[in-house]
């Protein structure tokens, strides 16, 4: 009783407001009238052996799909193209939105087949009912390849490479000729290379209304007799006229740390009015950000998932996996990010794993295709050290009880720092709001239905490797968040030239209401006639959504894989076929009313664990009176006290000092919604 009347003495403060900010409130729509918040999927690796049986998870279904879904979305083919290699890892900034509903988008697009003289910039403008004509000719007067697009103020700015990276503008989206601006070549100010190289695989994006232009590039170098690819960031504040030299010493310490493993197409940009946030992702190195709130004036660096760090279980410097019995988990190469209104930033990238192969000619391991799923994260997630990162092995309660030491002591392989279970139970955790793994299920029986035999057909044909892969993510003013992806089909299958079966890739969409509702695998952009025969693979999403409204393209193909890369049977893939580059317009309409408007956008507790003082913080939307409860780890409310919200960030203290070391949970509740968050107390 003494620990009660302590903390509701602590919690009768209430909360303190600062920062205050006024959202709307947005109606709710009845496209999605099934909310699916905690439904567990089967994982693997419960009472898993030491050796990981490398099978297909099982999952279940966690939303119904609604025939009334295709009445959301509008699709446009915009440029039919022979050249099929989009990217070589990450696809992004390839969309441009103006703020009058307008949009544009451009695509790598090749009138022959190899060795593609024509290839160049595709591009198609949307002017607001509709695209124009099929593009017959690259924009370039040159051969150029992987372009990237932003908008500029009511013009637009284009890159793309040849001999180091071009940069076109035009005044007038839509409409006018092309100025050739900028010609990015021979940057070798970090004295590493013993050949300098030009640039390549641009990156392009704006803040303030155009007048800042952040490009991101690589730069081709032979360092140490090996091709390497050195990343720099350049940036421009009169939109694009003149531009500041790289920085040096580099803005990512890339000669220390990533200096074997960012590449090309590892990276895009994403933009919200001043904010500008710089994502990296590869397989063998941390999924980080910088993030700048001054235009790129200053930035901060975030990890998303540390896989190099000292932490980590896995020795790099390790000769002999003869032993390894585990996999590594690693994003699979393929990212996104976005950025809010209020800051927040968010992510998702593909989950995949490699297999342990010391006898093959790969070295220590070599790639496993089945993957978990995509996973999200924003940086409102914090884990129990108090950070924002998704936490290192060994560094959360949970660990404890999950089966992650595979082997038994992590040594003998790698540690399940980013596994299927240990991801799912730190999302169950968090309240699946801050972060998620999303499981695809296309035709929601509970099981991923693919037979071994048709899975070997797909040995080494995509850029990504995992069965979900490509996410492209999107946000709009009211928090909706919009997650499409790329995955391999249960139920469509075709024949290569040579008659080898293989599945069909298919585009899924997931959605997460402004309520924190989410809605999985709620629209199949693949469950059309016109597309019943299509590979759809890459994918991409502009970032930022206006009104329920976002914008994405993807790539349909009747071949599967890409001709560039696959290489399996005598004639499977020897002639180069069309590409359709289809951009689609997602409405995600507000035609219902919900009275019960969540006023919490983000919430959470630090430091955690704690051993005094637990601090509560809930940034609001509106006025709201509220609740606040602390229950142990057997359900028992030990706490509660009535609270009120104001707008903005709300902070209250609960003084935990009285308490026994353990688990225990903080539940806010206001307007009829809850947020609930774990915390330990040591």
């Amino acid at each position: 009783m003494k620990k009660v009347l302590f903390l509701m003495l602590a919690l009768v403060v209430g909360f303190t407001a600062a920062n205050a900010q006024q959202k709307v409130a947005y109606k709710k729509g009845d496209m999605f009238k099934t909310s699916v918040k905690t439904a567990l999927p089967e994982l693997q690796g419960k009472d898993a052996p030491a050796a990981m049986n490398f099978a297909p998870s099982e999952v279940i279904t966690r939303a119904p799909r609604h025939n009334n879904f295709r009445e959301g979305f509008e699709d446009f083919e915009t440029m039919v193209t022979l050249y099929d290699l989009q990217s070589n890892s990450m696809v992004g900034n390839r969309i441009a939105v103006w703020p009058d509903g307008t949009a544009a988008v451009t695509a790598t697009w090749s009138a022959d087949e190899s060795p593609y003289n024509t290839r160049g910039t595709g591009y198609n403008y949307y002017d607001g009912s509709d695209f124009g004509d099929l593009p017959e000719a690259r924009v370039e007067d040159a051969k150029r390849g992987w372009p990237s697009l932003a908008a500029c103020g009511d013009g637009e700015l284009l890159t793309s490479h040849g001999d180091g990276v071009f940069m076109y503008k035009r005044d007038t989206k839509g409409e006018g000729d092309w100025t050739e601006i900028q010609h990015f070549r021979d940057y070798n100010y970090h004295n590493l290379a013993s050949d300098a190289g030009a640039w390549t695989w641009a990156r392009v994006a704006t803040s303030g209304n155009g007048q800042y232009v952040h490009v991101l590039l690589a730069d081709q170098q032979t360092i140490g007799g090996n091709n390497r690819s050195i990343v720099s960031y350049i940036r421009s504040t009169d939109g694009g006229e003149t531009f500041s030299a790289p920085a040096d010493p580099p803005l990512i310490d890339i000669e220390n740390e990533y200096l074997l493993d960012i590449s090309a197409d590892d990276y895009m940009i994403a933009t919200n009015g001043d904010k500008v946030a710089l994502l990296f992702c590869n397989m063998t190195f941390d999924l980080f950000y910088l993030y700048s709130e001054d235009n790129g004036e200053t930035w901060t660096k975030q990890v998303v998932w540390n896989f190099r760090g000292e932490d980590h279980a896995w020795d790099w410097g390790r000769t002999d996996v003869s032993s390894a019995t585990d996999s590594i988990w690693a994003p699979d190469n393929s990212a996104s990010i976005a950025i809010g209104d209020d800051g927040t930033v968010h992510v998702a990238f593909g989950l995949f794993r490699w297999a342990p192969a010391p006898d093959s000619g790969w070295g220590y391991y070599t790639y496993w295709p089945f993957t978990d799923g995509i996973v999200y994260w924003n940086s409102n997630y914090t884990n129990e050290q108090g950070g924002h990162n998704i936490p290192d092995f060994g560094q959360w309660s949970g660990d404890a009880d999950l089966q992650v030491y595979m082997g038994g002591n992590g040594v003998n392989g790698i540690s399940s720092t980013l596994n299927d279970e240990r991801i799912y139970a730190l999302a169950e955790a968090d309240g699946f709001q801050n972060l998620n793994l999303i499981t695809p299920d296309e035709d929601h029986d509970g099981q991923l239905g693919y037979t071994s035999e048709l899975w070997d057909n797909h040995w080494g044909s995509y850029r990504t490797q995992g069965i979900a892969t490509m996410p492209s993510i999107s946000i709009d003013e009211s928090n909706r968040l919009f997650i499409a992806y790329s995955v391999l089909s249960e139920s469509r299958t075709s024949f290569t030239p040579n008659s080898l079966e293989f599945y069909l890739r298919s585009a899924l969409i997931t959605y997460r209401d402004e309520h924190g509702d989410w809605y999985y695998d709620a629209i199949n952009l693949s469950d059309t006639y016109q597309h019943s025969s299509d590979e759809v693979y890459p994918m991409t999403a502009y970032c930022k959504g206006t009104d329920g409204a976002f914008w994405m393209y993807y790539s349909a193909d009747d071949q599967f894989g890409l001709l560039l890369d696959y290489t399996e049977g005598d004639d499977a893939q020897s002639t180069a076929t069309e590409n359709s580059i289809w951009a689609v317009k997602v409405q995600l309409d507000s035609d219902g009313v919900n009275e019960a408007i969540n006023p919490m956008t983000a919430a959470r507790v630090y430091p955690n664990p704690t051993n005094g003082i637990l601090n509560v913080e809930v940034n609001a939307s509106m006025s709201s009176d509220a609740t606040v409860s602390v229950f142990n780890i057997m359900g028992q409310k030990v706490a509660e006290q009535n609270a009120s919200l104001n707008t903005g960030i709300n902070t209250a203290s609960i003084n935990t000092s009285e308490l026994s070391s353990g688990v225990y949970f903080v539940t806010v509740k206001a307007n009829n919604y809850e947020k609930t968050m774990k915390f330990v107390v040591k």
